[in-house]
């Protein structure tokens, strides 16, 4: 009996011993245990992630000739009503738009 409590205290000591030392390694960020920490969840990332084709982008901007087709700026809004009603119908997911109106139409 007395063999056992002293294998036993001896496991409970190491298991004590070893959760502090590695509870301390967290605590300063001991740089080879972070090391570990990031392969760790790049590797979960990696085992997680979808093939995904990343969708086509299309920047469509307004240039000289636009300007020389369908006449000197600020276009009429529903010119640019009709260009964001076209691109929503080709199926765009996001449509941002940057214009300053600083005149009127």
């Amino acid at each position: 009996m007395n063999n056992v409590r002293k294998w036993l205290f001896s496991d409970i000591a190491v298991g004590a011993v070893l959760t502090v030392l590695i509870l301390a390694a967290f605590l300063w960020q001991w740089r080879p245990l972070e090391d570990m920490e990031y392969r760790i969840y790049d590797l979960g990332l990696s085992l997680r992630q979808e093939s995904v084709k990343s969708p086509p982008v299309a920047i469509v901007a307004i240039d000289d000739e636009s300007i020389a087709n369908i006449g000197r700026w600020p276009w009429p809004r529903g010119h640019i009503a009709q260009m964001i009603g076209y691109l929503s119908g080709c199926g765009a997911k996001v449509i941002g738009v940057d214009i300053l109106y600083s005149e009127a139409d």
